[in-house]
């Protein structure tokens, strides 16, 4: 039974680790997003959402599933052909799983401070930034339209 946000083994935890690193690998001075221990993040994410976690649970056993047809291994044992067929059967025959993964990724690793920094982005110091007030003329165009859905 799980406790609070925790939901994957430790085990579970490595090989998410090593699909993030697959998903979106060092370059340059990019980090890679497994590096960067986002892990712990995606877990809460997703614990947060019932649909999800049974969608994550099932994935990462169908991952498993897919590690063994690969080799009798681990997923961090394979090779980085190998992971990535693995991934590959996991998107054409999961792909619920994998979008979601994808998804969980990439919000965690384009929100990450040292990813900011990697590409030359910078957050505005919250003691010195003053947002703009928001001009709601700009909605006016949303206002004129008609709906988008059928009324009934």
């Amino acid at each position: 039974m799980t406790t609070g946000n925790r939901l994957f083994t430790e085990e579970q935890r490595q090989t998410l680790t090593a699909v993030l690193d697959r998903i979106i690998p060092a370059e340059g001075e990019s980090p890679s997003a497994g590096s960067l221990g986002l892990v712990p993040s995606i877990e809460n994410a997703v614990s947060q959402n019932p649909r999800q976690r049974r969608t994550f649970m099932e994935g990462l056993a169908q991952l498993d599933i897919a590690t063994a047809r690969q080799g009798d291994a681990l997923f961090l044992d394979l090779t980085d052909d190998a992971k990535d067929a693995a991934l590959r059967d996991i998107e054409s025959q999961f792909s619920a799983f994998f979008e979601l993964l994808v998804r969980q990724c990439y919000n965690e690793y384009y929100t990450n401070s040292s990813v900011y920094e990697s590409i030359g982005y910078s957050l505005p110091d919250s003691t010195t930034y003053e947002p703009r007030p928001f001009d709601e003329s700009l909605l006016e165009p949303q206002r004129q339209r008609s709906p988008f859905w059928r009324r009934a």
